[in-house]
């Protein structure tokens, strides 16, 4: 039985900061996969909630390989529900995360 596709439509319904009170209590691939199944709108307002080395721990995720070992055993059709972002999202991410380190530390 799929779990990708029923989670994907409870995280596009669930308030984020829910998630983001919730998050750190995840694995690290967890949130990654968690992260993946958000849509870039919702991914991008997530980062702006979560502390800043989360936010560009999540942003190198974004890269095509970060998930292999989740995508090794997930069925075909679950892999393509792991969103793969716009190059515009990514660099928005970004600046959040790089915007977020250069503030807390300073």
């Amino acid at each position: 039985m799929s779990t990708v596709g029923p989670l994907r439509r409870l995280l596009s319904v669930c308030p984020l900061r829910v998630l983001a009170r919730a998050w750190m209590s995840y694995t690290p691939m967890g949130r990654l996969t968690l992260f993946r199944l958000l849509s870039p709108r919702r991914a991008e307002g997530l980062c702006r909630l979560l502390p800043p080395g989360e936010s560009y721990f999540l942003y190198c995720g974004l890269e095509p390989g970060a998930l292999g070992p989740v995508l090794e055993s997930l069925p075909a059709a679950e892999r393509r529900l792991l969103r793969t972002f716009p190059r515009a999202a990514r660099e928005r991410i970004r600046g959040l995360a790089q915007a977020g380190l250069v503030g807390a530390s300073r």
